[in-house]
């Protein structure tokens, strides 16, 4: 995320009370203290929890389509690694064949979720973002223009976009079932350890312990 990781980052605490804790040396200290909304503004505490729960909901499509694109990557990974340690014999072709068409399969369902050709600031006026970089562009519409409750246009926005990210989750559903699960099999027919899809919480799917 580059332009728009603002977007990402998550929203502030509503005011209210809330409960401090520090260990230290296996010794926990709580304390309890108190966010209060700045007392020039004229935003109702309704308002400001229409705009948190709204930030909730962009956090946990983001994390959604992150959780996707980290198994789209990992079973790409492996497909690669499969290919490099196949042999040089004619019965490793049709293998080497599925392999390349699945990778092309994988590219074409994680593009529309995160455009990795965006790698620096201004990327975007030449690629379109991916549904990562739209939504954390309606994080930032949500939550720094001000604090008040979203706008029509941004429930709208909001949507669109959630349809949209279900629709992209759906094809990597679909091709989990048909695409993976058939070169698993043909792996498996020809002796070569098959491939394996992440648990979606597992913590290569969290971006963890990720494969370089």
């Amino acid at each position: 995320m580059w332009e728009y990781d603002e977007g990402a980052r998550g929203r502030l605490a509503l005011p209210g009370s809330y409960q401090v804790r520090l260990t230290v040396n296996g010794k926990t200290r709580t304390a309890t203290s108190e966010v209060k909304l700045d007392p020039r503004l004229h935003t109702t505490q309704a308002e400001l929890e229409q705009q948190f729960q709204m930030q909730m909901q962009i956090r946990e499509q983001l994390n959604r389509i992150y959780a996707a694109v980290n198994q789209i990557e990992e079973v790409r990974a492996q497909t690669e690694g499969l290919k490099s340690a196949l042999p040089a014999a004619d019965t490793a072709r049709g293998v080497n064949f599925s392999a390349d068409t699945m990778t092309d399969k994988l590219v074409s369902v994680r593009e529309p979720m995160v455009n990795l050709k965006i790698s620096a600031n201004e990327d975007s006026l030449a690629y379109r973002p991916g549904l990562d970089g739209q939504w954390a562009f309606l994080g930032m519409i949500v939550g720094q223009g001000c604090d008040c409750a979203p706008t029509e246009a941004a429930h709208k926005r909001f949507d669109q976009l959630k349809k949209s990210t279900e629709d992209a989750i759906a094809h990597w559903d679909e091709l989990q079932k048909s695409e993976v699960a058939a070169f698993q099999k043909m792996a498996a027919s020809q002796g070569i350890f098959p491939i394996a899809v992440p648990a979606p919480d597992s913590s290569i799917s969290a971006g963890q312990n990720r494969r370089r």
